[in-house]
């Protein structure tokens, strides 16, 4: 498993060599943290490392440092997590980045890298996520009854809804 590379970014996984980088990268920010399922600033972030590498030992986890490739800088991390190849399903997520890194070009970077990879590993087959910086929505969805929702067209209708008013872009969305 190496790195995966753009003009933006390199994303880098996890090992030993890049511990210091990633803790002072995310040594920052405390408000920003209590969103998070699990800190890794300050005292956290020991714990949290021991858990991301013991997650890619039990293969369950890829999480990565996020490289800056304009200066060389660590700025965050990023993960493929909850892999299970039985049902070719994986998340993306456990996205930290410092402030200065954020709302730029390195997060859809990031997430296009980690998409690219997982189909392109077979990792995945097909995937949904409704997140509030993207959604995506693949070709040929079609979106089950759900409770309140009489069809699926209404349910595609309110995903668009939300996904305007959050200011997310649609990515792979057929007209249903």
């Amino acid at each position: 498993m190496g790195p995966l590379e753009d003009r933006f970014v390199q994303l880098e996984p996890f090992e030993d060599g890049l511990k210091a980088e990633v803790r002072a990268a995310l040594d920052c920010d405390p408000d920003a943290w209590e969103i998070m399922v699990a800190p890794a600033y300050g005292d956290h972030f020991e714990a949290w490392w021991n858990a991301a590498m013991a997650a890619m030992e039990a293969q369950t986890r890829i999480a990565y440092a996020v490289r800056r490739l304009s200066d060389g800088a660590v700025v965050g991390t990023t993960s493929l997590y909850e892999i299970n190849p039985a049902y070719r399903r994986c998340e993306i997520g456990s996205t930290f980045y410092r402030p200065e890194a954020r709302g730029g070009a390195i997060n859809p970077a990031c997430k296009r890298l980690l998409l690219g990879h997982a189909f392109d590993a077979g990792a995945v087959g097909r995937m949904a996520a409704l997140q509030p910086d993207i959604l995506i929505v693949p070709y040929g969805f079609q979106a089950p009854p759900a409770e309140n929702v009489q069809n699926g067209q209404e349910l595609m209708d309110r995903v668009r809804v939300t996904a305007k008013a959050v200011g997310a872009p649609m990515v792979g969305v057929n007209n249903v």
